[in-house]
């Protein structure tokens, strides 16, 4: 839930102002989700690393996680009159002329066992040494979360402070004879009702429980070696990047620190 979208200038007047994002007041876990926030951010994951492509009838596993070694794009889909499937830069593909990359690419089928074969070693590596049995917090740390809502909290206070002093001042303007009753009565009920909305929601912040969002990468390391059908929810947990050079070799980056120790991959 997101609140203080805008805010108004003064209480005399009715036009409002957009607040920076920054100062947005978000509070989460307010309605029941439809899916788990694990699942939600590996599939947001698997759609940020789609990229088009001429070939839509192929259903390809490593689509979206191959970049170029050189330039850091991602390569694309290309076949050719034999029906083979091959990963190319898009960068020299687009601009050949101007030699901004170079004009490498790899045989797609060749790729894919390649890497399929290298995570099943260093998957089953991992699992036979034991080195970490922990779940692995890779979304929200919770010094992060604590922090969030402390800059929260801190802007209800602010806010609260000030509505104490506009009606502390309401009071002064009624005492002076600048304001009428039903004036004062009307804009010092307003200000109480803002202040008792600071109040709860600082109470709401207070009595929240957030809890840390996981992903069990043991579990999905088993799951990797167990399965025979590999989906591409399965390799997007697992795989950070497959990087490809000018001479047909692939380096793979886990999401995992310690898979890409095994690998040695820095």
């Amino acid at each position: 839930m997101v609140q203080e979208k805008c805010k108004r200038i003064n209480y005399k007047l009715k036009k409002r102002i957009k607040n920076d994002k920054s100062d947005w007041i978000r509070v989460e876990n307010t309605h029941e989700p439809i899916i788990d926030k694990e699942k939600f951010y590996a599939v947001q994951d698997i759609l940020a690393s789609k990229s088009k492509t001429r070939v839509k009838s192929r259903n390809l596993l490593l689509k979206g996680l191959v970049v170029c070694s050189d330039c850091g794009k991602k390569m694309g889909i290309t076949t050719h009159s034999s029906d083979t499937v091959y990963m190319r830069c898009h960068t020299y593909a687009i601009l050949p002329k101007q030699k901004l990359c170079t004009p490498h690419n790899i045989n797609y089928q060749k790729l894919e066992n390649a890497v399929m074969a290298e995570i099943q070693n260093i998957c089953q590596q991992y699992l036979d040494k034991k080195k970490m049995k922990q779940i692995i917090d890779i979304k929200y740390e919770e010094l992060e979360k604590s922090q969030e809502i402390s800059k929260l909290k801190n802007q209800l206070a602010k806010s609260t402070e000030v509505l104490d002093f506009q009606i502390e001042k309401l009071y002064e303007d009624k005492l002076n004879g600048i304001i009428n009753n039903n004036d004062f009565s009307r804009m010092y009920d307003k200000k109480v009702k803002e202040r008792e909305e600071n109040e709860n929601k600082l109470e709401e912040l207070n009595e929240a429980k957030f809890e840390k969002q996981t992903i069990d990468y043991e579990k999905v390391m088993n799951d990797f070696l167990e399965k025979d059908n590999i989906t591409a929810y399965m390799l997007n947990s697992l795989i950070e990047k497959i990087e490809v050079d000018n001479n047909k070799q692939a380096t793979i980056y886990y999401k995992f620190s310690d898979l890409n120790k095994l690998s040695k991959v820095s």
